[in-house]
């Protein structure tokens, strides 16, 4: 638990590339980092750049709605490779996702994003094999590149407004079986690669060029 008091303002990984709680990319055993499996975090705590980056034993954490989690551009590697991490309810206080945010994590199954999103930076929820469904505010204007990549289990990304997908947005999600581009994409460009399952794409006006 951390539960900084009225006064004190705390940020867990500011800026730098090591990890808080769990382990580095430079470790030689980084898949054995850390054996937290739950934290609580309490008010005036930010998650910042790798804070709970390859904490491979992490179940749960929660946090107040006044908490953010990876908003910045680069607040990279929020959650990289939380493999025990199974769904994810982001708060309010939210208003993008940073890059690589959840990156590898492979047993997160649900992701609920909060009406606050305005978009993402590139791959918050690459390589997430695990991930069935994500159901998206209307306030998104875009993902960035590598979004979904290769998440072979996600079949339906609910959206009810235009989203405007980057390069390589859902290549390999081979479970994907309709996708919906909003208004405002000018290329398409690897984005559904290798989506084998993919039976419908609605491509709206504004494209002007089919690439790769």
């Amino acid at each position: 638990s951390l539960m900084p008091l009225d006064t004190c303002n705390i940020s867990l990984g500011n800026g730098t590339d090591t990890s808080v709680i769990g382990a580095t990319k430079a470790n030689t055993d980084c898949y054995k980092g850390s054996i937290l499996v739950s934290a609580n975090i309490g008010k005036n705590v930010t998650l910042g750049k790798c804070a709970f980056e390859q904490s491979v034993a992490l179940k749960r954490i929660s946090m107040p709605s006044t908490a953010k989690a990876g908003t910045a551009l680069y607040s990279a590697s929020c959650f990289e490779r939380c493999f025990s991490l199974n769904f994810a309810v982001l708060p309010r206080a939210n208003t993008f996702l940073g890059a690589y945010l959840f990156n590898e994590s492979k047993g997160l199954s649900l992701a609920s994003l909060p009406p606050t999103l305005s978009g993402s930076s590139e791959g918050p929820f690459g390589y997430c094999s695990g991930l069935k469904r994500i159901d998206v505010p209307d306030g998104v204007s875009a993902f960035g590149w590598n979004s979904f990549r290769e998440g072979t289990s996600l079949s339906l990304i609910n959206k009810n407004d235009a989203t405007r997908l980057d390069e390589s947005s859902c290549r390999l999600c081979v479970s994907l079986k309709r996708a919906v581009i909003g208004e405002g994409q000018k290329t398409i460009n690897y984005t559904f690669e290798s989506c084998y399952s993919l039976s419908e794409v609605d491509i709206p006006s504004t494209v002007t060029s089919l690439n790769n």
